[in-house]
């Protein structure tokens, strides 16, 4: 269980676009604490459904983890913003 925060890989770009903000903050993985819980998550997940995607993301964590965006529901403390998000024209530098 992730506390109603996700984590979503975000390889286009286009979330910010498409997340309402009156709802959701969207950040990175701004602390180790985020890093090491999604990393155990797909762990997880790669071991009980055997996924080779997880694994890919796993393998290659270096390449994917600047590609993830924390989301969480607003109530909940509001999450740095994505660095690699231009907040005034919301597209991947």
């Amino acid at each position: 269980m992730t506390g109603g925060v996700a984590y979503v890989l975000d390889e286009d770009g286009v979330l910010a676009r498409r997340c309402d903000p009156e709802h959701a903050h969207l950040g990175d993985l701004g602390n180790p604490a985020d890093e090491v819980r999604l990393i155990d998550l797909l762990v997880e997940y790669a071991r009980h459904t055997n996924s080779h995607r997880a694994r890919e993301i796993l393998d290659a964590w270096e390449s994917y983890v600047s590609l993830f965006v924390k989301v969480a529901p607003r109530g909940v403390p509001a999450p740095v913003p994505p660095a690699s998000v231009d907040p005034a024209s919301e597209t991947r530098r």
